[in-house]
């Protein structure tokens, strides 16, 4: 029973986001599965506009795969290294309230925490920027 214990408090919190509530203005990244989590405060309709607004900035080529009045899946795609590997980027929006929404980034195939904060950081930027 002692070890069931332990592996559910220890490890599976590093594989998952289980028990990792976020609040607005929060992010995190989960290593294991080379996710960035966020939850901002900005209604759905204005993270999915910004979203796409950076993703094009970025020259990610963003293409909304689904979506709905709570969901939306955004990809992307770019070139990594010297090699020039495209890499398909998934941007995930979920409206939590009126007034919070989730954001999960992924890049498939690869772990790259500091392109995923790239990514939001521009982001954020037209969140938090006054409407024209």
């Amino acid at each position: 029973m002692t070890r069931v214990f332990l592996y559910v408090c220890l490890w599976l919190p590093l594989f998952s986001n289980a028990g990792c509530a976020l609040n607005p203005g929060d992010v995190h990244y989960a290593g294991v599965r080379g996710t960035l989590t966020a939850v901002e405060t900005a209604s759905y309709k204005k993270v999915l506009q910004s979203v796409s607004s950076a993703m094009a900035d970025l020259q990610l080529k963003p293409l909304e795969r689904e979506q709905d009045g709570f969901r939306a899946l955004i990809v992307g795609e770019s070139n990594f290294g010297v090699l020039a590997q495209t890499h398909e980027i998934r941007v995930s929006v979920k409206r939590l309230t009126d007034s919070t929404t989730e954001i999960k980034y992924h890049i498939v195939g690869r772990r790259d925490q500091s392109r995923l904060r790239a990514i939001h950081s521009e982001v954020r930027k037209r969140l938090v920027a006054p409407a024209a």
